[in-house]
C-alpha cells in the first residue's frame, strides 16, 4: 500500500515538472496571433442627417411573415385493463394529425403611421380567424391613437 503511494506521488511530481518545462519553452508571437494594434482602431463613418427615429419607424416594403406548425398524435385505448391485459394488443388505436398556421403583415409607411394585422388557421384550413388588425397613428409625438383589434398582454404574474 506504501509502495503505491510513493509511486503515485513521484508520478504526480514528474507530471508537474513536465508541464512547467513545457510552459516555459513554448513561445508565440502575439502580433500574429491578433493582428497588429493598428487593425484594432478603425475609425467611424460619419453619420449624416438622417433622423435615426425614422429609420426605425419608417419601412418602404411591407413586411410579411408567419409560421406554421405540425403535430401528429398517437392513441392507445384499452378497454378493460384488469382482466387479461396485454400491452401489445389494445382494443382501439390510431393516429391524428394537426397541422396551424399563422400569417401577418406589418407597414410603416410614415414615422406617425403603422398598420398591422394577423390571421390564425388550423387543419382542416376551412376557416380562418383574425387575430389582429389595427393601425397607429400619432400626433406632434403628444397623442397616440391605435384602432382596431388588438392583444394585449398585462405581464408575467398569477392572480386569484
Amino acid at each position: 500500500m506504501k509502495a503505491r503511494m510513493t509511486t503515485a506521488a513521484v508520478a504526480a511530481l514528474l507530471a508537474l515538472g513536465g508541464a512547467a518545462w513545457a510552459q516555459d519553452s513554448f513561445e508565440f508571437d502575439e502580433d500574429a496571433l491578433f493582428g497588429s494594434e493598428d487593425a484594432l482602431v478603425e475609425e467611424a463613418p460619419e453619420a449624416g442627417d438622417a433622423d435615426p427615429l425614422e429609420s426605425l419607424l419608417v419601412s418602404d416594403a411591407v413586411r410579411v411573415g408567419g409560421s406554421f406548425s405540425g403535430s401528429l398524435d398517437a392513441q392507445w385505448k384499452w378497454d378493460d385493463p384488469w382482466s387479461g391485459f396485454d400491452p401489445l394488443a389494445p382494443d382501439s388505436y390510431g393516429l391524428s394529425p394537426g397541422a396551424a398556421a399563422t400569417l401577418f403583415f406589418d407597414a410603416r409607411p410614415a414615422q406617425d403611421a403603422r398598420f398591422y394585422g394577423s390571421v390564425k388557421t388550423a387543419y382542416p384550413f376551412e376557416e380562418a380567424q383574425v387575430f389582429e388588425l389595427f393601425s397607429d397613428f400619432s400626433f406632434d409625438d403628444a397623442l397616440f391613437l391605435r384602432f382596431g383589434k388588438q392583444t394585449v398582454s398585462w405581464g408575467v404574474g398569477y392572480f386569484f
